[in-house]
């Protein structure tokens, strides 16, 4: 009798602790998930102005498309994402339009591209549609069929702006691209295909719907003035606009040359990052650079800066 009292006795006592130790098993893992989910990041690397054309096009044809990224191909293949602006569209078709250069490029490159490490290009500049609405339509194929993400247009200019999200190491991270430069009649043009441009009534309340679907919004501008070295107040003004309405990096690109960048409520803004394939004569057009990010859910941070110095349309990484 008193051996039943004792075994029942030792049941009851151990039974709840066997439970607390369990519990704290159990507790002690979902910490231990919870802290590597938040701990991963994502690598993003982000380059400025990519013509394709004119002395670009010559130099390629001379060397072959894969020397002219011969410094640099290692770098752009590193990251998870590989960012550039494509300052000309990739078709065999249309005309071109009255503008004073019009570039135009072969679709094959989008293939060369992406196996340099292109992931993301944005097409809202003021060439995308130098040959009309089918060589845009073009230029947007060409990018998907190589697995490149083609950023920055719409269907027609009544369409909503919304991101496109990629997911990379559990973090959704989605981008919007926007045209800030004026060109060629583009209002004038048939309500299809288009590149987004800058709405200032409209554009905060892209940035804040698009933070309803992603973890962090990167935001594309071609903006400012060509071969000015300090951003205009326009680009400020809407830098800021797109940080306070929930943006957590500003890419700028555009004036072919390095403008300063900044750290506006913790978050970057880079308000040019030169040309990186691109051919001009200008002072300072020689001089572009490789921007090295680290993203994790809630930052996006600036961690390294690798100077570039182009030639004759190559980038080649100068010497720390």
């Amino acid at each position: 009798m008193h051996q039943n009292q004792n075994q029942i006795f030792k049941h009851n006592i151990l039974k709840p602790v066997t439970y607390i130790l369990l519990g704290i098993i159990i507790l002690a893992g979902c910490i231990q998930i919870v802290n590597s989910y938040s701990s991963k990041s994502a690598a993003l690397t982000a380059v400025g102005d990519i013509l394709l054309d004119r002395g670009v096009e010559r130099t390629i044809e001379r060397n072959g498309f894969d020397s002219i990224f011969s410094d640099t191909k290692n770098i752009l293949r590193q990251s998870d994402i590989t960012f550039g602006n494509l300052e000309c569209p990739l078709s065999k078709r249309g005309s071109p339009s009255n503008q004073k250069y019009t570039f135009r490029a072969h679709p094959k490159y989008a293939s060369m591209l992406k196996q340099v490490g292109f992931d993301v290009l944005s097409i809202a500049n003021n060439h995308s549609m130098d040959y009309g609405n089918k060589a845009l339509s073009d230029t947007i194929d060409a990018l998907k069929d190589a697995d490149i993400l083609p950023i920055g247009y719409s269907k027609n200019r009544m369409t909503a702006v919304k991101p496109q999200i990629i997911n990379k190491n559990g973090i959704k991270i989605g981008f919007l691209a926007y045209n800030d430069v004026p060109f060629h009649d583009v209002d004038k043009m048939p309500n299809g295909l288009t590149i987004n441009n800058v709405n200032m009534n409209t554009i905060a309340n892209d940035i804040k719907a698009a933070g309803k679907l992603c973890d962090i919004q990167i935001i594309s501008f071609h903006w400012g003035v060509e071969y000015m070295k300090y951003p205009t107040n326009r680009q400020r003004q809407l830098a800021r606009l797109c940080i306070d309405s929930g943006a957590d990096l500003i890419l700028g690109h555009h004036p072919h040359v390095l403008q300063p960048t900044e750290i506006y409520k913790g978050k970057t803004i880079i308000y040019s990052m030169g040309g990186f394939l691109w051919d001009s004569k200008v002072l300072g057009a020689d001089k572009s650079a490789i921007y090295q990010f680290d993203i994790n859910k809630t930052s996006c941070r600036l961690v390294k800066t690798i100077p570039i110095k182009v030639v004759n349309g190559k980038p080649s990484i100068l010497e720390e």
